[in-house]
C-alpha cells in the first residue's frame, strides 16, 4: 500500500513540478504601486519586527503578572 501511494504521489508532484519548469507561458504578476501600498508594507513590516522582538517582553509582563497559571 505504501508503494502505490508513493507512486501516486510522486506522479502528482513531478506533473507540477514539470507543468512549473517547462511551460512556456508565464502568468502576468500586477504590482501595487502607489502611497496606500507602500504604507500598508511599512506599517506590515513594523508590525512583524515589533511583533518578533517584543514577544518575550509580553511573556515575561504576563508571567510577572501572574496572568498564565
Amino acid at each position: 500500500m505504501a508503494a502505490a501511494n508513493t507512486v501516486v504521489s510522486l506522479f502528482y508532484y513531478l506533473r507540477i513540478v514539470a507543468r512549473m519548469m517547462f511551460s512556456d507561458t508565464r502568468p502576468t504578476v500586477h504590482v501595487l504601486v502607489g502611497q496606500w501600498a507602500r504604507t500598508t508594507m511599512i506599517v506590515s513590516g513594523l508590525l512583524l519586527i515589533v511583533g518578533g522582538l517584543g514577544a518575550e517582553m509580553l511573556m515575561e509582563f504576563t508571567d510577572s503578572i501572574g496572568f498564565v497559571r
